[in-house]
């Protein structure tokens, strides 16, 4: 399908004019559902959409999409990113409870503006130092934790 300008359209937006292929929000989400696989395009949506509620959407689609037993190794830079800099308090928080990265948690729990953020940084960053450092199968024992309601943190 060709925009009006006779520009094709990727799978979120214009390739060339960027225009997004729906401007209503429901929209965005409901096509979000249809993107398995689209880490590319997820990671626009996550980090570039307008609407909090679609990023919040496209975040929980990569994160089902790659399962807890993938870690989501290509999502890392952009969830440090998030945690450090989003404008939605309840995105930074999504973004805190999946990095291990405690340069950037430590970050959050000194800079960000929003007490419950901090709080939720400062939580991550306990449990996380309590992990073994580059020991791969604690971080997916932590994952299928987290996945199956858990708090993150198991023991070996």
């Amino acid at each position: 399908m060709a925009c009006l300008f006779g520009h094709k359209w990727g799978v979120y937006k214009c390739q060339k004019c960027g225009k997004i292929k729906d401007d209503d929000p429901a929209s965005r989400k409901e096509m979000i559902k249809q993107l398995p696989g689209h880490d590319a395009v997820l990671l626009e949506i996550a980090k570039n959409d307008t609407d909090a509620s679609v990023r919040i959407a496209a975040l929980e689609r990569m994160f089902r999409y790659h399962g807890m037993l993938n870690p989501v190794k290509n999502l890392l830079p952009l969830l440090s990113d998030i945690a450090r800099n989003d404008n939605e308090p309840f995105i930074r928080i999504m973004a805190i409870e999946k990095i291990h990265d405690r340069e950037t948690l430590q970050y959050v729990v000194d800079n960000d503006d929003d007490s419950s953020v901090r709080e939720h940084a400062m939580k991550r960053l306990d449990v996380v130092k309590l992990m073994p450092s580059g020991d791969p199968l604690l971080a997916l024992r932590e994952s299928i934790s987290l996945a199956n309601g858990g708090n993150g943190f198991t023991s070996k």
